[in-house]
């Protein structure tokens, strides 16, 4: 199955979605989502530094308990092998070390936020897919980072 195929159909499966409000050198997710006609709740990411991650995960976990939930999280550097960097203070690293195991992690990109290889640290959180903002649309690259239940 190719990888945007793959991700459309885990998207279909997801309850909800958790994604972010851009910052102005950040790519948008919410275009790809609208094109594909998906129509799930979506849920913000405070752009509150201050927001503590450890109790959002808790929070999103426990009103999400037992669903598919799919997040969208922005990054400043990713790699196909699932590595993502982000602004260098490990905040969405915190939160996504407390969601559920299974929720899809979907990095969202631009094209020169690629790379070949990064350098994992041992606090990294790997996303599953990576969603490419390109001119005309999206690609999506699917990681070999972890395996989904």
């Amino acid at each position: 199955m190719p990888e945007s195929q793959e991700l459309v159909s885990l998207l279909k499966k997801a309850h909800a979605f958790i994604g972010y409000t851009p910052l102005a050198d950040e790519p948008q997710y919410r275009p790809y989502l609208l094109a594909s006609g998906f129509t799930q709740p979506e849920f913000q990411v405070p752009m509150d530094a201050a927001v503590d991650p450890f109790s959002l995960a808790e929070q999103y976990s426990a009103e999400h308990s037992g669903k598919r939930v799919a997040l969208f999280i922005p990054g400043r550097k990713f790699a196909p092998s699932g590595v993502r960097a982000g602004r260098g203070v490990g905040w969405y690293d915190r939160l996504l070390s407390k969601v559920p195991p299974d929720w899809v992690r979907v990095g969202v990109a631009h094209p020169w936020h690629l790379f070949e290889h990064l350098e994992k640290k041992e606090w990294d959180q790997d996303m599953d897919f990576i969603l490419i903002e390109e001119e005309d649309g999206y690609d999506v690259i699917k990681t070999s980072a972890r395996t989904r239940a």
